[in-house]
C-alpha cells in the first residue's frame, strides 16, 4: 500500500513539473504582433573580454573593483613577481657578462702560440705533436664561438624573462566597465579558468540583437541601414538611431528566422541588458508573416 502511494505521489510530482515547464516554454515563445509597429529587444555589450593571466600565479595586487570604468591599457591586476624578478636579475648578469668569451679567447691565444711554435720548428717536433697542437687550436677556436652563442642565448632568455614579467601584469585591451572580478589578492590565478581573472565589457557602442525577423523581412534590410529604438523607461518620443552592423549569412531554415544585429552609440554610458523597443518600419510590417504574428525575440 505504501509503495502504491509513493508511486502515485511521484507521478503527480512529474505531472506538475511537466506542466510548469510547458507553461514556461509557452511564455518564452509568446507571439508578438506586428500590428503595434514595434517589438521588444534587449541591449548587449559590444565586446565582452574574459581576461586571463597566461600562467598560474599568486595575485599580489588588485587595482580595480566591479563596476569600475577602465581605459585601454590600464593595469587591472598584478601577480607576485619576487622569484621571477630575481631570475631576471640572474639572467641579466649572464647576458651582460663577457667573462666566458674572454676566457675562451685567452685559451685560443695560448693554443695559437703553441701551434705556431711547433709548426714553425718541424725539426724539433714530430708530425703527431704538430697535428695535436693544431687540433687543440681548432677546438679553442670553436670554444670562442660557443661562448659567443651562449651569450646570445643568455640575452634571449633575459628578454624572455622580461616578457614574462610584463605578462604578470594584466591590462585591459579595451575601454569598458569591470563586470566581474573572479580572483582576490592572495589567491592562485588559473589560466585554464574559462571565465578569466577579470571580465570587462564594452558598452559604447551597445549592440541590439533582433532574432525574430523572417528571412523575407531581413531581405529588405542592408548593413548600414538605420532603425529607430528607444528605452522602454524613456519618453515615448525619445527615439535613437541604431545602425545595422551585421546580418547573419546563415538563416535558421527550420524556423524561417534570420539574426540581425544593430550598433547604437552610447555616449551617456547606459548599462547593457536594458529593454528597448524597436520601431518597425513599414517594409518590415508589410513583409511580416500573413498571420501578422512572430515568435518572441529571444
Amino acid at each position: 500500500m505504501t509503495s502504491q502511494l509513493l508511486r502515485q505521489a511521484a507521478l503527480a510530482a512529474t505531472l506538475i513539473v511537466g506542466s510548469i515547464t510547458a507553461v514556461a516554454r509557452a511564455e518564452d515563445r509568446a507571439p508578438i504582433s506586428f500590428a503595434a509597429a514595434g517589438v521588444s529587444v534587449i541591449t548587449q555589450p559590444s565586446e565582452t573580454r574574459h581576461l586571463p593571466f597566461p600562467s598560474a600565479g599568486i595575485i599580489r595586487e588588485n587595482a580595480v573593483k566591479e563596476g569600475d570604468r577602465v581605459k585601454s591599457g590600464q593595469i587591472l591586476m598584478k601577480q607576485d613577481t619576487d622569484l621571477d624578478q630575481k631570475e631576471a636579475e640572474r639572467l641579466k648578469v649572464e647576458a651582460e657578462s663577457d667573462s666566458r668569451i674572454e676566457a675562451a679567447k685567452a685559451d685560443y691565444d695560448v693554443k695559437k702560440i703553441e701551434y705556431d711554435r711547433k709548426s714553425q720548428n718541424p725539426n724539433a717536433y714530430n708530425a703527431s705533436e704538430i697535428d695535436e697542437s693544431k687540433a687543440k687550436l681548432i677546438e679553442a677556436e670553436k670554444s670562442v664561438k660557443v661562448a659567443e652563442e651562449e651569450k646570445l642565448q643568455a640575452k634571449i632568455k633575459y628578454d624572455q624573462q622580461n616578457v614574462r614579467l610584463t605578462k604578470m601584469e594584466l591590462h585591459t585591451p579595451i575601454d569598458g566597465v569591470v563586470q566581474k572580478v573572479n580572483f582576490d589578492v592572495g589567491e592562485m590565478s588559473d589560466p585554464q579558468n574559462k571565465d578569466g581573472v577579470v571580465v570587462v565589457v564594452k558598452n559604447d557602442p551597445l549592440y541590439v540583437e533582433i532574432r525574430g525577423l523572417t528571412t523575407m523581412q531581413v531581405s529588405t534590410l542592408k548593413v548600414g541601414e538605420k532603425l529607430q529604438v528607444r528605452y522602454q523607461n524613456d519618453g515615448k518620443d525619445e527615439w535613437k538611431e541604431a545602425a545595422i552592423n551585421f546580418i547573419t549569412p546563415v538563416a535558421d531554415a527550420g524556423a524561417d528566422r534570420q539574426l540581425v544585429k544593430l550598433s547604437m552609440p552610447n555616449p551617456e554610458g547606459r548599462d547593457a541588458g536594458l529593454r528597448m523597443e524597436l520601431k518597425l518600419p513599414k517594409k518590415l510590417q508589410d513583409t511580416a508573416p500573413k498571420d501578422d504574428m512572430i515568435s518572441s525575440f529571444r
